[in-house]
């Protein structure tokens, strides 16, 4: 008898998989545990409102063959630092749960923004990357963090086969983040001199990883995940029929520095690395698991396109395009008479040096 355990299943991606895992012949009983529990429960699984530092934890695990934590598999738009911090915290006491319960298996699901963005990252990354981001991007601090404990308790526990998945953004119709938002924008800022690749997953396709790392034996260490190959940052912006604001480095920074304070933008200045340098991800580790992705990274922005065409988003401001669209035109005057603003001072300080 297969048990399964999914930890943080309240999102997109932990919904999904707790589908995928009931529909599956090899998985007999599966368990979601959260602080809240999901929208819709599938048939079959059982829910068990726990916080992830709650000490009862080992408890629950008992008996169970996999857990899985998607704690950081959907959302890290909103710098809410007791969340993230929660999130942390919750990670190292779901690995302690599993030690103290014996679980021969943990899978960690973490972003590929842990690789960070840097003019000296390999096209594309292995799984041997080095991380380099920014520790004052707080919502990616701390999911490296998380994935620093896991692999910590990897090393510790070799007993123990632990799985951590780096996956690449997924964009559908219900998922709300950082990326979803941006790409929603109604124009999408372009630091100039720079078109780094960028890659997708399809969420679905995201679910597999995990289910299929959770459940096959020979699956351990890290796996990156992304559709194939990549797509360039000018590429998505004719996809997406979006016009291109081309900023000079130096006011990209200080303008998003400034919009940030006035909560205009979801993700602090640091992020604009991620717009520059390339962090597109290698997938042959985990294709030799026998994984392969069902969408591509044009189908991907051609589905989102479909999906997305009703919201506008600006900052943490979102809305469908049938409302407050005024709303929206006013926000997006502020942030061009901002950017005017501080690219007119740039010039001003370039002609007096």
């Amino acid at each position: 008898m297969t048990t399964v355990v999914v930890a943080g299943a309240t999102g997109t991606v932990g919904g999904r998989l707790l589908r995928r895992l009931a529909a599956d012949p090899d998985v007999d009983r599966v368990v979601a545990v959260g602080r809240t529990g999901p929208a819709q429960l599938p048939p079959g699984v059982e829910f068990v409102r726990a916080d992830l530092r709650d000490a009862v934890l080992g408890r629950l695990l008992h008996g169970a063959d996999a857990v899985v934590n998607v704690e950081f598999a959907d959302d890290l738009t909103h710098d809410d630092r007791v969340r993230l911090v929660v999130r942390v915290q919750g990670t190292r006491r779901l690995l302690e749960a599993v030690r103290i319960a014996g679980v021969p298996a943990m899978v960690h699901v973490s972003p590929a923004l842990v690789y960070g963005a840097d003019e000296g990252n390999e096209v594309p990354l292995s799984e041997s990357q080095p991380l380099r981001t920014d520790p004052r991007f707080i919502a990616v601090h701390h999911a490296v963090l998380a994935d620093e404990a896991v692999r910590a308790f990897a090393g510790d526990h070799p007993a123990c086969r632990v799985v951590v998945l780096r996956a690449v953004p997924a964009v559908v119709s219900d998922v709300d983040s950082a990326v979803t938002r941006h790409l929603e924008s109604p124009l999408l800022p372009q630091v100039h001199g720079f078109d780094p690749p960028v890659q997708f997953i399809d969420v679905d396709d995201l679910v597999e990883a995990v289910r299929l790392v959770a459940l096959d034996q020979r699956a351990r260490g890290i796996y990156n995940v992304a559709a194939d190959g990549w797509l360039t940052s000018s590429d998505v912006r004719r996809i997406l029929a979006r016009p291109a604001v081309r900023l000079p480095q130096e006011v990209a920074v200080s303008a998003a520095t400034a919009l940030y304070r006035l909560h205009l933008l979801a993700v602090p200045p640091q992020a604009l690395r991620y717009l520059m340098h390339p962090w597109v991800v290698d997938t042959t580790r985990l294709r030799a698991l026998g994984w392969t992705p069902s969408a591509s990274q044009r189908d991907i922005l051609h589905r989102f396109v479909t999906e997305h065409r009703r919201w506008l988003s600006v900052g943490r401001l979102r809305v469908r395009t049938t409302r407050l669209v005024a709303a929206l035109g006013a926000a997006w005057v502020l942030i061009a008479s901002a950017t005017a603003w501080l690219a007119a001072r740039w010039w001003r300080t370039r002609r007096a040096v």
